[in-house]
């Protein structure tokens, strides 16, 4: 892209936003210089020195964290993982046993470590591991840094574009947004810890740009698009205007969407839509009341266990669910049961090695495999309930099989409660994620032994295609539109409106407004999304007639490919836009 100026830097869009300010330029990271350390005089004060360094840096990790309060869950619960990383006696044993056996200075030591940990993680495909070694990275850079004599504060200017090859997670958790208007990095990872602290922080970012450090000098002027993954260096006065335009349009539209958050989700013919949030931590609650969701349709119980070196114990369960529960009441709110298996794991549960870990044990069927982690949980949500308006979800359900070996051991828990004294609510209604195609096809027979069911789109686009979300080569066939997606939605939608029973939809698809006239057509009448798509997904369904809608969703029935519905959902919605008053 050319506007007026020099050609613009192509990257990846790591967090949205527009940000310009002059380029602050960090040096590529510091390679441990440990090389040519002396040998280890004393082994047990080199295991001190390190040690007390780790110590030191967990100490660091703890004051930060506490220092972002609850303003920034993401940043304090990523800040927790390494905290628990910096303890993990496994990782402070692999370190000693270095100095112990080799004789090797703790720097050394822990260099090596890192070095292969960090490198045998980072060639695996599943991204979760690929996560922890960065996090592993960052952590040893902490402790390398408290070894040697800790570091200087960074004399950041208000107004800085920070630009480096790679950031670390606790360096980005340190910066403040009122100080830095945007990140250009070398690295590109959308998912990574760093990209998703920066969103958190609201701070426009853009990755992927190759030799960044050395392709945006140092002062330079530099305005960068998060949007559409842009950089520009030194840009002319065509494209400054260019996005002050750009930047009056967002305003606006970001005060449109504030305006409409007290305004009931409402198609044009008067048909009221439940629009409910996706969660996955305590902080999220703060937006989603903030965006006035209806209550919560699928809080992901995952993070409870993955900030842990173990498993969290029934009371520690309980605690969590009644914290997020409270803060939301009288909100109903949606506790799917924890989801692990394939790319989602924990450390101190390992899964055996397979050649198709999307196709192994997942979801329910891994919990029905290890009774005792359902039940504890299934315990805790139970006693939650008794004083909050509270649901259960199966992950991954395959079948009536697992939804009835699930029910059985629920109704033992509960005589094992009663027994005990224990209060909890007899009629906690069960529902089922519907996200391989053998459950699609069995929506029916799910909706009558089940109280309800949530369309989890992300994995069914997945299995119904057979392309692997994870893969970028699989991405041209990883179409959410596909014909045969919207023909399975429809089934399960019809099915389920048979049987009278209750139907969300909580994949990406609930959060894209090109998406919602079609998901509405198609029968829809709850979404469940993050709660910073809720405003955009309200304002959508408030400029939409659900009899045109349905018409749409009739004449897309019939199409045969993906381009043909995008086309037409495109131009509808553009039409929808230039109505606007």
């Amino acid at each position: 892209m050319t506007t007026g100026g020099a050609p613009a830097l192509k990257g990846v869009a790591l967090a949205p936003g527009i940000g310009r300010g002059r380029a602050f330029v960090l040096g590529r990271a510091v390679a441990w210089s440990h090389a040519g350390l002396e040998p280890a005089h004393d082994t047990d004060v080199e295991i001190e020195r390190f040690a007390a360094a780790c110590d030191r840096a967990a100490a660091a990790l703890a004051a930060l964290r506490l220092a972002m309060g609850g303003a920034a869950g993401a940043v304090s619960e990523i800040l927790q993982t390494q905290e628990v990383l910096v303890h993990d006696h496994v990782f402070r044993e692999l370190v000693s046993e270095r100095v112990r056996v080799r004789g090797l200075a703790a720097e050394a030591a822990l260099g090596e470590v890192i070095a292969e940990l960090g490198g045998a993680f980072s060639d695996l495909k599943d991204p979760y591991i690929r996560e922890r070694a960065a996090d592993l990275r960052d952590v040893g850079q902490r402790v390398y840094v408290e070894l040697t004599g800790g570091r200087e504060e960074l004399d950041l200017p208000a107004g800085s574009i920070l630009v480096a090859s790679e950031l670390d997670p606790s360096f980005v958790a340190s910066l403040d947004p009122a100080r830095v208007a945007g990140v250009v990095t070398e690295s590109g990872a959308g998912a990574s810890h760093a990209a998703i602290l920066l969103r958190s922080l609201g701070i426009a970012a853009v990755g992927a740009i190759p030799d960044a450090d050395e392709v945006v000098p140092d002062g330079s002027t530099v305005l960068l698009d998060g949007y559409a993954g842009l950089v520009f260096v030194e840009p002319g006065p065509a494209v400054l205007d260019a996005y002050e335009r750009l930047e009056a349009d967002l305003r606006t539209r970001d005060a449109l969407l504030e305006a409409e958050v007290s305004r009931p989700a409402v198609t044009l013919d008067g048909t009221a839509i439940r629009l409910e949030a996706n969660l996955g931590k305590l902080a999220d609650t703060a937006a989603a009341l903030h965006w006035n969701a209806d209550g919560v349709g699928l809080y992901r119980t995952e993070f409870a266990f993955a900030i842990r070196d173990r498993f969290p114990s029934e009371d520690e369960q309980t605690a969590i669910l009644e914290g997020v529960a409270e803060r939301l009441a009288p909100r109903p709110v949606v506790f799917r049961l924890l989801d692990i298996g394939a790319e989602k794991t924990l450390p101190y549960f390992p899964l055996a090695t397979v050649a198709n870990p999307a196709l192994n044990l997942r979801g329910t069927r891994l919990l029905l495999a290890h009774p005792e982690v359902l039940a504890t949980q299934l315990r805790a949500i139970l006693r939650a309930s008794a004083s909050y308006r509270l649901s259960a979800l199966l992950p991954m359900v395959g079948g009536l099989e697992e939804v009835r070996a699930v029910e059985r051991l629920l109704a033992e828990l509960k005589e094992e409660l009663a027994s005990r004294g224990v209060a909890f609510d007899d009629r906690l209604p069960l529902g089922a994620m519907i996200e391989v195609p053998s459950a699609a096809l069995l929506a029916a027979d799910l909706a009558r032994e089940l109280d309800f069911l949530s369309l989890g789109t992300n994995d069914l686009v997945q299995y119904l295609l057979a392309a692997d979300r994870e893969d970028p080569a699989m991405s041209p066939y990883y179409r959410a539109l596909h014909p045969a997606v919207l023909r399975v939605i429809h089934g399960v939608v019809t099915a389920v409106g048979s049987a009278g029973k209750p139907l969300s939809i909580c994949g990406e698809m609930a959060g894209t407004p090109l998406y919602t006239e079609l998901l509405l057509g198609l029968g829809l009448r709850t979404f469940s999304v993050a709660p910073r798509q809720l405003g955009a997904i309200r304002h959508e369904i408030r400029r939409i007639d659900l009899r045109e809608a349905t018409a749409l969703a009739e004449r897309v029935l019939g199409f045969g490919t993906r381009d043909q519905i995008r086309a037409l959902l495109e131009s509808r919605q553009e039409r929808r836009a230039e109505a606007m008053p």
